[in-house]
């Protein structure tokens, strides 16, 4: 059996003050952990979590090999670990199994999620099909995400952060790497720097990402594979959220497939499924030679539902996809060996459109802490061994994107209704925070003009005929010809901070790309400084395309363009 996470950080707890070794012996990224603030035992879960999301030989041989190889530091947790293995019965090693599961043509063991793991199989032809559209642009990275995260303990959290968690409704749940990626990329930064910040929970067992979705507030963890995992994660994280809704958004395998192209009532490669319940699969009975299932109903909520029923297709990247409301998803921890396995277990769930493996963790979290939930997830294969991968990016991001959508719709219904008398109050809490990006931008502004005028300086020193040459270059700049009183000032300077405060009117904080021009054409020697004002640019201009700043354009034009002789595209900077 596969190691979960939260298994293995409770093996190595006590020996949290090793996350770097533990980090090397597992081949996974550390040095940036050094720096970084919180605690040990936050930094070696994130090496684990890394060592997760990498995929590379995450079984129990490879534990128990990095505490042979580091005998005095691990020696603790080998005993943890062997003692935990012999609980769970997986006294069989890993690469016994592996020996076992040649011989067989399968793993007897190991429950492997259909949707996101496993080797690219031939398909049957019943499953052959056109490939999806590609949707990478809306799928980032997973090294692309992690870079723009900044990670905070819930004590470390400044008072507009904590005020954005108790605005938050939605906790968006993923259980794969694919789909983590895909939710992220339909998810915009809480604050106008671009960064995202990652929380450790409370009692540190799970994380979660404050995010944008549309204009609601969002939380969005990973909680691995399983319901038990899911429970333990979703329960911490709603602990310190208190959401109102869960919705578990993702990929999974269709149960009932189309023998055509048309979008039928049966299920086709990319449907997207609304479960109104989801139906426990685990529980069975024994009678004579017959397994009979005892199926258990565990029904969505009826709030979600609503927000969710009213498309019948929706459209990504020319594709229209079928959005099934009428039916439920099988929830196991179990990979089919074959179809004929499925079907044999589906037959006494008929109204089945689909299965995955998370969903009953967040139905026993709701019952512990309380909040309403639904799944909704597209199908990219049937469930069994014979599959491959090219259906999950499109499956996962055109999920995400449907559930954007439907939000966005929803919350516009809701502002328009409340425009009139509520607006103000909507936008409070965003525009504080906001201010407080802003105010990050011009502290770090300020840092870096001190050090890009001293570059200017020193280059003009050597050069003394440059500072002629800059003033000449500004003043012929085709964009701006219409500032001839700020162009005229340039006839009076004699020193670099008197070229840059002659046009001061024409930068700013939040738009600096007349003096990165400036910098790559007269001081390109100066690598450091022109990188930094170089960063600081792309900052700004990830601000100025928030969510948030966006919708105070909006708000601004909407509420002032009638009393305004021309529009506000004359003035950007008001």
């Amino acid at each position: 059996k596969k190691p979960d996470l939260a298994a293995v950080k409770q093996i190595f707890d006590s020996s949290d003050d090793h996350y770097l070794t533990i980090g090397a012996g597992l081949k996974v990224k550390t040095a940036d952990l050094i720096e970084m603030p919180g605690t040990a035992s936050t930094k070696l879960h994130l090496v684990f979590q890394r060592w997760f999301d990498a995929d590379r030989d995450v079984n129990w041989d490879t534990l128990i090999k990095l505490c042979d190889d580091n005998p005095d530091k691990l020696g603790k947790a080998k005993s943890n670990l062997l003692e935990h293995i012999g609980k769970a019965g997986l006294a069989e090693s890993n690469g016994t199994a592996q020996a076992n599961a040649k011989k067989q043509k399968i793993d007897p063991k190991e429950p492997i999620d259909s949707a996101a793991t496993g080797e690219d199989k031939s398909k049957s032809e019943d499953q052959k099909s056109d490939p999806p559209p590609d949707v990478s642009k809306y799928c980032p990275k997973l090294e692309d995400i992690e870079r723009k995260i900044e990670m905070k303990t819930i004590e470390e959290l400044t008072e507009g952060e904590k005020e954005f968690i108790s605005k938050v409704r939605y906790i968006l749940v993923t259980a794969t790497t694919i789909e983590y990626c895909a939710v992220m990329g339909s998810i915009d930064p809480p604050g106008g720097d671009g960064k995202y910040i990652r929380v450790i929970t409370t009692d540190e067992t799970g994380n979660f990402i404050l995010g944008k979705y549309g204009s609601c507030n969002v939380a969005i963890t990973r909680t691995g594979q399983g319901p038990d995992e899911t429970e333990d994660i979703l329960v911490s994280v709603q602990n310190d959220v208190k959401a109102d809704f869960v919705i578990a958004i993702g990929i999974c395998y269709g149960a009932k497939e189309s023998k055509t192209e048309e979008l039928s009532d049966k299920t086709n490669l990319g449907d997207i499924i609304v479960a109104k319940s989801i139906i426990d699969t685990a529980h069975q009975r024994i009678e004579g030679k017959n397994t009979i299932v005892l199926a258990t109903e565990y029904h969505c909520g009826k709030n979600l539902l609503k927000k969710f029923k009213h498309d019948e297709v929706f459209k990504i990247e020319g594709k229209a996809v079928k959005v099934h409301h009428q039916g439920s998803l099988a929830s196991e921890f179990t990979l089919f060996r074959s179809k004929e396995a499925k079907e044999e277990k589906l037959k006494y769930i008929q109204k089945a459109l689909g299965g995955e493996m998370e969903a009953k963790g967040i139905h026993k979290a709701a019952e512990s802490v309380g909040f309403e939930w639904i799944v909704i997830k597209a199908i990219v294969d049937w469930g069994t061994e014979e599959k491959d991968k090219k259906w999950q990016p499109f499956g996962a991001v055109s999920c995400a994107r449907f559930v954007l959508q439907r939000l966005k719709d929803q919350q516009g219904n809701q502002d328009q209704t409340q425009h009139d008398d509520q607006n103000d109050y909507i936008r409070l809490h965003d525009e504080e925070g906001t201010r407080d990006s802003l105010k990050q931008l011009n502290d770090n502004f300020s840092l870096v003009m001190m050090d890009v005028e001293e570059a200017f300086d020193n280059e003009i020193q050597d050069n003394p005929k440059l500072l002629k040459k800059i003033t000449t270059w500004l003043r012929y700049r085709e964009d701006l010809k219409y500032h001839a009183d700020t162009i005229a000032t340039l006839n009076n300077v004699s020193t670099i901070g008197d070229v840059l405060t002659a046009i001061r009117p024409l930068f700013d904080c939040t738009d600096c790309a007349l003096l990165v021009n400036m910098c790559q054409q007269f001081i390109p020697n100066a690598k450091e400084e022109v990188s930094k004002l170089e960063s600081h640019h792309e900052r700004a201009k990830e601000f100025c395309q928030s969510t948030t700043v966006q919708q105070l354009k909006e708000d601004l034009e909407k509420k002032y363009c009638p009393h305004l002789a021309t529009d506000l595209k004359t003035c950007p900077r008001f």
